[in-house]
């Protein structure tokens, strides 16, 4: 094997580790840029659901201190 070969050999080796672990960082941000997109619009979610009973509860609680039994 020539010098110049191995020399090719040595260099291309890093490169290809680099680019493979270089995909599966990008893969792994996707994957986490989705899986807190998810969590973001259940956790919203939740949110209003909250908003709204607390709300809810104000009122009924208003209602009843105005009209006493």
């Amino acid at each position: 094997m020539k010098f110049t070969s191995k020399i090719t050999l040595l260099a291309t080796i890093p490169v290809v580790l680099f680019i493979l672990g270089l995909l599966a960082s990008i893969g792994a941000q996707l994957n986490i840029q989705h899986e807190f997109d998810r969590y973001i619009s259940n956790d919203q979610a939740v949110e209003r659901g909250l908003t709204e009973m607390y709300a809810q509860g104000l009122q009924m609680g208003a209602g009843l201190a105005q009209h006493p039994a």
